[in-house]
């Protein structure tokens, strides 16, 4: 599989993994990182990378921006995942260099969850975030070799039930797919 990072992301990750054949840089219509296998299937689920700083700022002064940002996302059927830099409690703790609480932080990112299926990912390190992307498009393509895509769900607690991740842009079946 190949890792697809945004031409604009200033600090990024770096996937040393087994399946990761390249890291391709192009513009993203939004987030930071998507995938696409060697078939060419293209994954409509892509991360939004953020640190504390960025987290803060998008909370703050940038969240209209970033509202506008998941509107394209869902208007072009793509799945935002936001993944950040630093655990759940740090993020509560706050960031000195801004005036909003951490608790007001992490109201927003779960509201963002429960009104738009944005869901935030807390990860220790830089480390680990990557390791959280390349798991997760592994996962993707685990399920696409057997015919299962098409039926994966992630939990949502916007609608009653699940959502597909996968909808009628999966090829699900697709038989030989190579990560």
């Amino acid at each position: 599989m190949k890792i697809i990072q945004d031409t604009r992301e200033q600090t990024p990750l770096e996937f040393p993994y087994e399946f990761v054949s390249e890291v391709k840089i192009e513009k993203l219509p939004v987030g930071d990182y998507t995938c696409v296998y060697e078939d060419g299937y293209r994954v409509p689920i892509v991360f939004e990378r953020k640190s504390i700083s960025d987290l803060y700022g998008t909370m703050g002064r940038g969240y209209k921006r970033f509202k506008n940002e998941i509107m394209l996302a869902k208007t072009l059927g793509i799945r935002l995942v936001l993944i950040i830099e630093k655990p759940l409690g740090t993020v509560l703790k706050g960031y000195e260099k801004s005036d909003l609480s951490g608790e007001s932080v992490i109201r927003k990112l779960f509201t963002l969850m429960v009104k738009y299926d944005v869901f935030p990912v807390f990860c220790k390190d830089r480390e680990e975030m990557s390791r959280y992307i390349y798991e997760f498009y592994c996962s993707i393509g685990r399920l696409m070799k057997k015919g299962k895509y098409n039926n994966a769900k992630l939990p949502s607690v916007s609608r009653a039930g699940d959502i597909q991740i996968g909808g009628e842009q999966g090829r699900g079946n697709s038989g030989g797919v190579d990560l």
